[in-house]
């Protein structure tokens, strides 16, 4: 075939929303099966997990070739995979599933993929999405109000939080490097010279006094992001935490004083609104207050609590989070909305400008001057999805009660949650919720720590195998725990209570079995398993 060929519309008109009759009967037919498939109950694992093992589900696709020859209609391809993907899923609107931060998406979110992937926008240029540009720069105007950010806030949608808490330190790093923007006057030849910045002239040879803080319990993006702004993980200051995941602020006030003593410079305070193994909320007001003492830059990582602010119930909760200098939010948590959906939110826009790096054909410089926006220039990515309508058309069709009453809910679940473990001799709770995680750990008072861990790994690894229930596992203090993250609203207090009994059952029996176990055999190796 050539590109004269003039068949070739013909052939291809199917393939594409292209307003042909053609286009739109395969589009309504595509859509038609997919919503078939998703809501047949047959699809989707009888719990959260259907249980299968890496080596199964290896076996299961063994076969599958990716691009054959010749194609294949696509009812056939979806009949075909949908139903074993779907149903080696993690279904995360049943109760139980309780692992991560991973929560069931909101069907008006779920409506509004459909919608922003079938236009495709991209949103590093206005002509590429001129449309969806307002709409988001609308979207981020009304968060930047909900933080009380003020008057000269901005902010961009971002694919989660890492990238924001990335985007949080580079301001940071920029900001602190070569401070001021506009020209200095050489004293010698009294002619204005171009300021320095990071961005043009790199790290100065002072970089390497530069402090980040941030409490032991944040999360891994701020080491990461150190890292890969030529910082280091040496240069972030691990701050002590309380039992309740909170950093301790005279802990803080010792760092940053031995920062000040060995001639070193605080670069920035990291807050965490939501943590990701407790949920607990750092005191933000007074971290805020420290980093305006000694200089600092003020990222909040709010990825998980930011939806508090929706709450009359609970946003007192982030008092102190206005003082932020950037702001991280992620609305794939407590927002309810697909993967990927979040913000970041800066306080002085202006910080904004050592991002910006005009291009001839995107953000162009006459463009500028014209009031044409160009997204580009906010972003460290250049193609970018249209996430914003998700968060949209949710808070419009549920509004700020609606999704308030939702996060009220688990909140209070949590809360329930906590009291029937602490009734629980054999369980221990690590600490009282904050807002919807629930940190607890079986060990009855005449098990041995080494036992108990081994006992709690095998209790999870035993509930996903059987498709009982997906339970996260992490570590509080050096000891194995559980982590209920009650993020469905749906869920009820009688589905987790008869978790935890199933729980405790069998750890009860687990551990028999391990003490039934010869010294030569030994105790089973846990060497890698608590990842």
């Amino acid at each position: 075939m050539t590109a004269s060929d003039v068949s070739a519309r013909a052939d291809f008109a199917a393939s594409f929303l292209n307003g042909s009759t053609a286009s739109t009967t395969a589009y309504r037919s595509a859509v038609n099966a997919v919503a078939t498939l998703v809501t047949a109950t047959s699809s989707w694992p009888e719990g959260a997990v259907s249980g299968a093992s890496p080596a199964m589900l290896a076996a299961l696709f063994a076969e599958l070739d990716p691009c054959p020859e010749q194609g294949t209609p696509l009812d056939e391809v979806l009949t075909a995979l949908g139903p074993s993907f779907l149903l080696h899923s993690v279904h995360l609107a049943d109760p139980l599933s309780l692992a991560h931060l991973h929560c069931p998406p909101l069907i008006p979110s779920l409506a509004a993929e459909a919608l922003l992937t079938a236009s495709n926008a991209s949103m590093d240029s206005f002509d590429q999405a001129p449309a969806a540009t307002l709409i988001e720069m609308s979207v981020v105007q009304w968060l930047c109000r909900l933080y009380g950010l003020g008057e000269e806030a901005d902010g961009v949608f971002t694919s989660g939080g890492t990238q924001s808490n990335l985007m949080g330190l580079l301001l940071a790093r920029d900001t602190c490097g070569f401070t001021g923007s506009g020209p200095v006057e050489n004293p010698v030849e009294n002619v204005d010279v171009p300021r320095r910045t990071v961005q043009q002239d790199g790290l100065p040879a002072e970089a390497k006094h530069w402090r980040v803080f941030c409490s032991e319990t944040s999360h891994f993006s701020v080491r990461q992001s150190a890292a890969v702004l030529g910082l280091g993980h040496a240069c972030v200051v691990a701050v002590p935490a309380s039992e309740s995941g909170q950093i301790l602020l005279p802990a803080l006030d010792h760092a940053l004083a031995s920062c000040e003593s060995e001639g070193n410079v605080p670069l920035a305070i990291v807050a965490t609104a939501g943590t990701t193994d407790y949920g607990s909320i750092d005191p933000l007001a007074e971290l805020a207050a420290r980093a305006r003492r000694v200089g600092a830059w003020l990222h909040v990582d709010a990825a998980v609590g930011g939806a508090l602010a929706l709450s009359s119930q609970h946003h007192a909760l982030l008092t102190g989070i206005e003082l932020a200098d950037s702001l991280t939010v992620d609305f794939h948590k407590l927002f309810w909305q697909p993967v990927s959906c979040s913000a970041f939110l800066v306080r002085d826009r202006e910080n904004l400008h050592c991002l910006r790096l005009h291009t001839d054909y995107l953000d162009r410089t006459d463009e500028e001057s014209m009031g044409i926006p160009n997204l580009v220039g906010k972003s460290l990515a250049t193609t970018r999805r249209f996430d914003a309508l998700k968060l949209l058309v949710s808070l419009r069709t549920l509004g700020r009660e609606g999704f308030a009453a939702m996060l009220d809910y688990t909140i209070a679940l949590a809360a329930e949650v906590a009291g029937i473990v602490q009734d629980t001799p054999s369980l221990h709770l690590a600490c009282r919720p904050q807002i919807n995680t629930v940190l607890l750990r079986w060990q009855p008072s005449d098990v041995l720590d080494e036992q108990a861990d081994e006992v709690n790994i095998q209790v999870q690894q035993s509930l996903y195998a059987r498709g009982e229930a997906l339970v996260g596992r992490t570590r509080h203090r050096g000891a194995v725990y559980l982590k209920f993250s009650l993020l469905n609203p749906c869920a009820t207090l009688s589905d987790i209570a008869g978790l935890l009994t199933t729980l405790t059952t069998r750890a009860t029996t687990l551990h028999a079995e391990l003490l039934a176990l010869s010294p030569r055999q030994g105790s089973p190796s846990v060497t890698g398993s608590d990842g």
